[in-house]
């Protein structure tokens, strides 16, 4: 593979099962709330908001219980630089 004639250098052995692995994230290097926060910053113009995951408890006849209140709260802002977000948004319309 040339893969591994790139990289035997490093150590780094491409393998069969490799493939299997990544096709199910089980090597992915980021959590799936990172991701969604990747994706998010895509959507809404590279800001990167404080994941909110909860709205409401509720009991097991459907009565809340209790609500939790939602403020955005922005972390970070320009993730992605002005150059890239110009690419995605072609590859976005």
């Amino acid at each position: 593979m040339e893969y591994n004639k790139r990289f035997a250098s490093r150590g780094w052995v491409w393998t069969k099962g490799l493939d299997m692995d990544m096709a199910i994230g089980q090597t992915q290097l980021v959590t799936p709330i990172q991701l969604a926060s990747l994706v998010g910053a895509l959507g809404n113009g590279s800001y990167v908001y404080r994941p909110f995951l909860m709205k409401e408890v509720r009991s097991s006849d459907g009565t809340v219980i209790g609500a939790a209140e939602f403020h955005p709260c922005q972390e970070r802002s320009r993730l992605i630089h002005r150059s890239s977000r110009r690419c995605t948004n072609r590859f976005l319309r």
